[in-house]
């Protein structure tokens, strides 16, 4: 998520603090967590995702294109299949 500061858009004020409590209560609950922050490229990535040819975003800086939320849950599949493969392979 993004707002306009002057000229750019900048990722939302305090949407990382959030993100940090959110993974730091999820791991003390013994749960796991997927960063979907880190996986579309962190700082200020919303930009390309709406710049992207096609729009992975839509241009409110906030929400998926209906390809970016398919490229969504393909990052989040990939992410969870190697986790259960590499914990399958420590299990050996």
């Amino acid at each position: 998520m993004s707002i306009k500061e002057g000229e750019d858009y900048v990722t939302r004020p305090y949407l990382e603090d959030v993100r940090d409590a959110m993974k730091a209560n999820t791991l003390a609950q013994g749960a796991v967590f997927w960063d979907m922050y880190d996986a579309m490229g962190g700082r200020n990535s919303m930009v390309s995702w709406v710049q992207a040819d096609p729009p992975l975003a839509a241009e409110d800086y906030t929400h998926f294109s209906p390809l970016g939320a398919r490229k969504v849950g393909e990052l989040f599949y990939t992410a969870l299949i190697d986790a259960y493969a590499d914990h399958h392979a420590a299990q050996q």
